[in-house]
C-alpha cells in the first residue's frame, strides 16, 4: 500500500510538474502576443471581436473596450468592392488562409493601407470557433516604395537627356566645323 501512494505521489507531482511547463509557455505566448508590433486582432466565427493587442490600438486608435464586442466591419474602409470582402471570407470559411493588402478605417476615419494574414482557428473536431487577423500598417513603407520609383524615373530621365546632349553636341561640333571652314574661304 505504500508503494502505491508512493506512486500516486509521483505521478501527481508529474502532473503538476506538466501543468507548471504548460502554465509556463501559455505565459510565453501572452507575453508574445501583446507585445507583438503586428496588430493582433481574434474574432467569432461571425467576425465580432473578441480581442485586440495594444499593437492594434497603435496602428488604427481603437482601445480594447471601443472594439471587443463589435463586429470587424468597424475597420473597414470601403475601399474595396463587395466581392472583395466576400471572397476573402469565401476563403476563411472553407478553412484556408487569406493574405492580402487591403485599406482600413482608422478611429479618426483616415484610411491606412495594411497586409494582413487571416487564418481560421479550429477546435480538435474541425469546426471553425475563431479568426485570427495578423496586420501591420503599410502606409508609409509604400510612400517610400512610390518615391523611390519616382526617384528613379528622375535618374532615368536625366540619363536620357544626358545621351540626348552628348549626341545633340556631336552633331553641333559638326555644324560648328563646317561652319568655320566655310567663315575660312
Amino acid at each position: 500500500r505504500a508503494l502505491r501512494e508512493v506512486q500516486e505521489l509521483k505521478a501527481n507531482e508529474e502532473a503538476q510538474a506538466r501543468l507548471r511547463a504548460t502554465q509556463e509557455r501559455l505565459k510565453k505566448v501572452a507575453t508574445a502576443v501583446e507585445q507583438a508590433a503586428e496588430g493582433i486582432m481574434i474574432t467569432d466565427k461571425d467576425g465580432y471581436v473578441e480581442y485586440i493587442n495594444p499593437a492594434v490600438t497603435g496602428i488604427n486608435g481603437y482601445s480594447g473596450s471601443e472594439i471587443i464586442g463589435r463586429e470587424y466591419t468597424v475597420l473597414r474602409s470601403d475601399s474595396h468592392d463587395p466581392a472583395f470582402y466576400d471572397a476573402m471570407w469565401r476563403t476563411i470559411k472553407e478553412g484556408r488562409v487569406w493574405k492580402g493588402r487591403l485599406q482600413r478605417r482608422k478611429k479618426d476615419g483616415s484610411v491606412y493601407d495594411a497586409e494582413e494574414t487571416i487564418s481560421p482557428v479550429k477546435d480538435p473536431s474541425g469546426a471553425i470557433v475563431n479568426y485570427v487577423f495578423l496586420g501591420r500598417d503599410i502606409t508609409e513603407r509604400l510612400r517610400l516604395e512610390e518615391q523611390l520609383r519616382q526617384a528613379q524615373k528622375m535618374e532615368a530621365i536625366g540619363t536620357l537627356a544626358g545621351g540626348i546632349a552628348h549626341d545633340f553636341n556631336n552633331v553641333l561640333a559638326g555644324i560648328i566645323g563646317f561652319t568655320e571652314m566655310v567663315m575660312e574661304d
